[in-house]
């Protein structure tokens, strides 16, 4: 009874589900392709991003000059008067 109640007051009001479901679903397969292609790029994506973050993050605690000293206190010019110093030889 409700049922039939339900339907004709949606029908005096102009409602109608079969145009509301197709109006919910249009669209879906087209989403839900668009879900597993993201899911499928992050899976190949995960791994050469993690790859690439361990190797940076070990070249830059393997650097010798961490934080850009030079040994024994030298500075850039004097490095640099020293190594073409060194090439004339």
């Amino acid at each position: 009874m409700k049922d039939k109640m339900t339907e004709t007051v949606d029908a005096l009001l102009g409602f109608d589900s079969d145009e509301l479901q197709r109006r919910m679903t249009d669209g879906l397969a087209e989403w839900m392709h668009r879900r597993k292609e993201a899911a499928h790029t992050r899976k190949l994506c995960l791994p050469v991003l993690c790859t690439v973050l361990l190797a940076a993050s070990a070249t830059y605690y393997a650097t010798p000059a961490l934080d850009y000293c030079l040994g024994d206190g030298m500075t850039y010019e004097e490095a640099a008067a020293k190594t073409g110093k060194m090439l004339e030889l």
